[in-house]
């Protein structure tokens, strides 16, 4: 991928702005094949707790797992998404927060699983170690994190004005070993080429 120069923050403002039209766009699993299989692989995996959905856009994977009879917190940096994402999920087992990647606003140990598709993407490559020691943070020993990331070189800003990190697998794999991750599984590319990985938290395997 071509690389051009970008702000070193992530830009929340273009979710402001096109929340209506992008969560319309992303709202049915159907138009992203292979996704709901990895939704079903995660939760199989994933120890009994709360899951926290690290970037939950307009909420489809939520309502997904909501109805799965999980307690699902969606945190999102851009405040417009989340009104969306409310406004559609009412059940009780649901809950959203507002903030980002870099520091979470959780305290320490308090997920049992941390669903992350494509959210940091739009990270800098230098943000994706410490976006993944924070993950990390809020995890409780043995948690399972599954995380998406597009497959390519390099980086770039797109026609639309976002933001996109591209990752290999190694380079992914040594990410999570060295954010205190034991990979259980990766596979790519997937899904129009993108990676999906489960690793556990150091201090023991997920089960349920």
């Amino acid at each position: 991928m071509g690389s051009k120069k970008c702000d070193s923050q992530v830009r929340p403002n273009w979710y402001d702005a096109n929340a209506e039209g992008y969560a319309k766009r992303t709202a049915d699993l159907s138009s992203f094949p292979g996704l709901e299989r990895d939704l079903e692989r995660f939760l199989a995996a994933a120890p009994n707790g709360r899951v926290l959905d690290l970037g939950s856009g307009g909420g489809r994977d939520i309502c997904y797992m909501a109805g799965k009879s999980r307690y699902v917190v969606g945190v999102d940096s851009s405040r417009a998404l989340l009104k969306l994402s409310g406004e559609s999920n009412h059940s009780a087992s649901v809950g959203f927060v507002q903030g980002n990647a870099l520091a979470l606003p959780f305290a320490s140990r308090c997920f049992a699983a941390l669903w992350c598709s494509g959210s940091l993407v739009h990270l800098p490559r230098q943000l994706l170690s410490p976006a993944m020691l924070e993950a990390n943070r809020v995890l409780e020993h043995g948690g399972l994190i599954g995380l998406s990331m597009k497959i390519g070189s390099g980086s770039e800003v797109r026609e639309d004005g976002r933001f996109f990190t591209y990752v290999s697998v190694p380079e992914t794999e040594t990410l999570l070993g060295a954010s205190g991750f034991t990979v259980q599984d990766i596979r790519g590319p997937l899904r129009r080429g993108w990676l999906m990985a489960f690793a556990t938290k150091a201090g023991g395997a997920a089960s349920n």
